[in-house]
């Protein structure tokens, strides 16, 4: 299954990352091992995760916006897409939204809405500071571009992952959770690749999700009249 290769890629990105670390003499013959092995280490993404040294850079404070926003998100899709047949006394449902922190997830509607801004912040000081050295003048359309074709990978990979879906899970639930939403693939994957997900009908969407990145391109193709605005 899918778990025992990821548990397998695991292991032997650590293995080999354990070698390659107490053998650093063997550089050479480690420097054919492929990255994207490596990237599966365990201890290397570790460090990575627990390290607490800071850049000093004035937009710092978004990694953690980011972050917190990343778990809000989490943390409320865990609630929003619980099943129906997964639930227990659902009496005491009534009672939740009395207590003040299940306000954080009755409220989490406008948690996305923080990634939003943190991508108008990113593109205008990025985008300024070229406008700012060229005088105004900015190629806004290679660099819409060149979002789009880093987008489209991603996106490619996972609706390739809905159309084996069926082949890797099962179960009594499997059908009633996944069927409807592999069948929307089927029908209609284009419009995953294309800025239209949020004009289309709720129950009929592949990928539900993607409606951020309709939405993000939007915003993108809108921003030369912000970033005009601003530089003026």
């Amino acid at each position: 299954s899918t778990a025992v290769v990821i548990v397998i890629l695991i292991f032997t990105g650590t293995v080999v990352d354990s070698y390659a670390s107490r053998n650093s003499s063997k550089s050479e013959d480690m420097g054919r091992v492929p990255q994207s092995l490596l990237a599966f280490s365990l201890t290397k993404n570790l460090k990575q995760l627990m390290k607490s040294s800071r850049r000093n850079s004035p937009l710092g404070a978004v990694n953690g916006v980011r972050c917190l926003s990343l778990l809000w998100i989490v943390l409320a899709h865990t609630y929003g897409f619980g099943h129906r047949q997964g639930l227990a006394r659902l009496g005491h449902a009534k009672t939740y939204m009395d207590d003040i922190f299940f306000q954080i997830i009755t409220n989490s509607w406008v948690s996305v809405d923080t990634f939003f801004m943190i991508g108008g912040l990113l593109v205008a000081t990025s985008n300024l500071k070229i406008m700012e050295s060229t005088g105004g003048k900015l190629n806004y359309f290679s660099r819409l571009l060149h979002r789009i074709w880093r987008l489209i990978p991603p996106l490619a990979a996972t609706v390739g992952v809905m159309f084996i879906l069926p082949m890797i899970g099962s179960g009594p639930l499997w059908a009633d959770m996944a069927g409807q939403k592999v069948l929307n693939c089927e029908k209609r994957w284009w419009q995953v690749f294309l800025p239209v997900n949020t004009w289309v009908d709720f129950s009929s969407m592949c990928l539900l999700h993607t409606w951020y990145v309709a939405s993000d391109v939007h915003f993108y193709c809108l921003a030369p009249i912000a970033l005009g605005v601003l530089y003026r």
